[in-house]
């Protein structure tokens, strides 16, 4: 269909995966922050993800928002935020240009919030999200991404921010997509919020906790984990022995949980598997993808830690976004290392 619907989002939040998604959802973006969310994660996957890309319909989408719009009360904004519309990690995001045009089709006018994390840490996160959804593989076998022709795995690339923030300025303009670092709101919750809340056009919140959420398992329960999902079936498991239903699931948990507690705590601090493998092989990987992504969006907060990006001064401070786009940048100055 040529037309787009005129009404819809404010704001869509599309993550990506394990970049504090979880926090901003329960946390920020709610009610009393003057946001609305108008779909949960899973109808946000049926309405807007999961349909055949030939049988989709940008009607059936603003039909699907209409009854919760018309709830919104006067001055919230109406949001979206699913890290499922960045595209699926496990297997390579194939689908994140698909969910992009998607956006754009059913809502032209909205204002794109996109949150990243340094590399390495989010690809261990995400095997670690692997093992939560039942996987069985091991880092350096997850990795690998060997599969059958036709079908998806694993895609470092899929972490090279650059390509997917062009994409999407592209599509909505510059102005109107915000780039947040996990490590800006890691340091300082307080300010990401006032940002988000200043891209969205709306007055900051008054306070915002600052417990973590979705916290992964420690990376030496790996070992365990892998075992105990041979007995529990899931999106991603490929090779339960038996299927213990509720008890396999609780048994994972309880697993994740005995390595966060005395005197596991101290045993798994210092073991480290998935990020030896992860260094070994993506070492490098990021460098020319975040240097393209710093001259793109410009200093911002946390962007000091990832990897082919120094600077000088420090990189938490926010100032008002000098050329007026409703964004808000890092009052520092950035440098890529080798520029």
């Amino acid at each position: 269909m040529d037309s787009a619907p005129a009404a819809g989002p404010r704001l869509i939040h599309i993550g990506y995966h394990k970049t504090g998604t979880t926090w901003l959802q329960r946390t920020l973006f709610v009610p009393e922050n003057g946001y609305v969310q108008l779909l949960d994660h899973r109808e946000i996957f049926e309405t807007l993800v999961r349909p055949y890309p030939l049988a989709f319909d940008p009607e059936e989408v603003a039909a699907r928002v209409a009854g919760p719009l018309a709830q919104v009360p006067v001055g919230c904004v109406p949001m979206l935020s699913s890290e499922i519309l960045s595209g699926n990690p496990f297997f390579g995001a194939r689908d994140c240009l698909l969910c992009a045009e998607r956006l754009k089709i059913c809502f032209p006018r909205a204002r794109i919030l996109i949150t990243i994390r340094e590399q390495l840490a989010a690809i261990v996160s995400t095997y670690m999200q692997y093992l939560r959804r039942a996987g069985t593989l091991s880092p350096q076998d997850f990795f690998d991404a060997r599969v059958e022709p036709g079908y998806g795995a694993f895609d470092h690339r899929h972490f090279q921010y650059d390509r997917l923030v062009a994409e999407y300025r592209r599509l909505f303009g510059a102005g109107n997509v915000l780039v947040v670092a996990n490590e800006a709101l890691a340091a300082d919750p307080m300010a990401v919020a006032t940002q988000v809340a200043e891209f969205s056009g709306i007055a900051g919140p008054r306070h915002v906790s600052r417990a973590r959420v979705g916290a992964s398992a420690p990376e030496a329960a790996v070992g365990a984990l892998r075992v105990l999902n041979l007995l529990r079936s899931g999106p991603t498991s490929t090779a339960t022995l038996v299927d213990l239903g509720a008890a396999g699931h609780w048994l994972h948990r309880g697993t994740s949980k005995l390595f966060q507690l005395p005197p596991l705590r101290r045993y798994a601090a210092g073991r480290r598997p998935v990020l030896e493998v992860v260094r070994r092989r993506y070492a490098g990987a990021f460098a020319e993808s975040n240097q393209r992504l710093l001259e793109m969006i410009g200093p911002t907060p946390g962007l000091s830690r990832y990897e082919g990006v120094s600077l000088t001064g420090s990189d938490t401070h926010f100032a008002p976004d000098p050329e007026g786009q409703g964004a808000s940048r890092a009052a520092t100055t950035l440098n890529s290392s080798g520029a």
